[in-house]
Formats: C-alpha cells, structure tokens, sequence
C-alpha cells in the first residue's frame, strides 16, 4: 500500500508483469476520518496531485451525479482533466427519485394520453420512459438551461398547487438518469408515471384507464396532507434536509434572496407604470 499523503491511501493489485497496476482509494477530496464535506478544494486537488505521482492515467468512480453534488466534486473533472487522468463514470444506480408534476388528458389516435402541460409532449405508454430532449443540442438535463422533465420535491406548497389544478391530472413521477437537483424540484433525463392521485368529483374510469394504459398506481386523497404523509410513508422524494446538503445552505439563501429582488424589482415596475398610467389620465382630463 502507498500513503503519500498523511490521509490519502491507494491500495494497489498486480496484474502480472508488463500489465500495468490497479489501484484503489478512497473518494479524492473525502479521505478524512469524519467524511464531512471539505470547506476547501485543497484536499481533493492534493489528492488527484498524489493520483497523478503515482502515475494513475484512468480513473473509475462508483458515484452517481447527485453523490458528486453531495460531496462537493465539482472540479474533479477539471482537475483530472488537467492531470491527463482520463475519468470513467460507472455509478451504482442508488435507486429512482420521485416528485409530484401534473399531465394534461388527452385524446389521441382514438384514447387518452398524457402529455406535459408546458411543451405537450405526449408520455410514453405502457410504463415506458420518457427520455427528455433539448433544442439547444446537448444532453437533457443540462445546468443553466431548463430543459429535462420537471417535478417538484413533495411540500406543502407544492402539493396544493398540483391538486388545485382543475385541467390537469395530479400525480407522483418516478424518475431516473441524470438529475439536476433545484431548492423547489428537479429535472431529470428520463421519468414515467407512478401513481395518479384521483380527488373526488373527478372521472374516476377515465383515471382508470390511464393508470391501465401507463402501468400507474391510483391514489384515492383528498388533501395535500393525505398527499404527503403517502410520500413519508413510502420514503418517495428528498427532503428539506437533503436539498439542502446538496445545494449547500448559502447556495439556497442566496436564490431566495435573488428571488425576493426580483419580486420586489417587479412590483416597482408595476408601480411605475401605474403612477404614469395616472399621470397620463390627470393630464388628458386636465387639457379636455
């Protein structure tokens, strides 16, 4: 085993002679004995520094693309990249996530389909995936870009505003692939529907056939609460604590308060256009 570094260890595997060596590590950048998130990036640039002494020209990571955000990677591939250490991803698929979203029902080639509200992009049957696409020619879902299938994390907030919906079809996604994780929700590469929620005074055959023709479980709620406590039960979604180890709690302070100047910026241009509005209407009865 070589340590050379006070904390970093690669542990190496003959191949036989002339064959090369393989080697294995912790994850760079998270060899301390607490494994809490590092304050800086000296501890993983010291690791792929020691990586490339040793003479590493590949590098296999098990971790999947919410692992990386969890554990603050984001300059790995930059640094190995430097480095000349070509990096392999073969993450260890850690399960689906779950968000709530509507569909809009309609009727299509003689039954009824869902298709998003926003883009109508009608769902695959037959608990297919739905592999998201972007205009801008780069794989969905993409950072600062907002294409992937969207879903909010299960809150209150989020499930009154879907079971208010009065023309679309309430319900939890299953997603899966690359996710790019937001305070409120997230966007993912690929999702299918996992159950409908079906609220009283609704067509409940019409819900039937739907969750028939796309394999969906049927939630017979009334209230966002019933909504929730399905999700806790069922441990479907992230939770608040979660969101914020993977954004970081100054990353969310800051959007919020992005998101607060700009309702306050757009409430003084409402306010603007109103007093000129009043302006206008003084000075027109005042030369009638």
């Amino acid at each position: 085993m070589i340590n050379m570094t006070s904390t970093f260890a690669v542990a190496i595997v003959g191949t036989g002679r002339g064959r090369g060596q393989i080697g294995m590590a912790g994850c760079p950048g998270r060899a301390t004995t607490w494994m809490m998130p590092n304050n800086t990036e000296r501890e993983l640039e010291r690791d792929v520094e020691t990586l490339a002494r040793w003479g590493t020209q590949a590098l296999v990571t098990l971790l999947d693309d919410v692992e990386l955000a969890r554990l603050r990677l984001h300059n790995l591939p930059a640094l190995l990249t430097a480095a000349r250490i070509s990096w392999y991803r073969a993450p260890l698929v850690p399960g689906p996530l779950y968000g709530l979203r509507t569909w809009r029902v309609v009727s299509h080639d003689g039954r009824e389909r869902l298709f998003a509200p926003q883009r109508g992009t009608p769902w695959t049957l037959d608990r297919g995936w739905e592999e998201a696409t972007c205009d801008e020619d780069h794989t969905a879902p993409a950072a600062g870009c907002r294409c992937g299938i969207h879903a909010w994390h299960p809150r209150e907030a989020s499930a009154r505003r879907i079971l208010r919906s009065r023309f679309d079809l309430p319900g939890i996604v299953q997603a899966d692939g690359a996710v790019e994780v937001h305070e409120d929700g997230f966007r993912a590469q690929r999702a299918r529907p996992y159950a409908f929620v079906r609220l009283p005074g609704r067509n409940p055959y019409l819900i039937e056939r739907l969750a028939a023709a796309y394999g969906a479980e049927i939630l017979d709620l009334r209230r966002a609460e019933e909504l929730l406590a399905v999700c806790r039960e069922r441990r479907l979604g992230l939770g608040e604590p979660v969101v914020e180890e993977l954004l970081g709690a100054e990353t969310i302070a800051e959007r919020r308060r992005a998101r607060a100047r700009q309702r306050r910026d757009d409430a003084l241009r409402v306010l603007a256009a109103l007093l000129a509005l009043a302006v206008a209407c003084a000075l027109a009865l005042a030369l009638s």
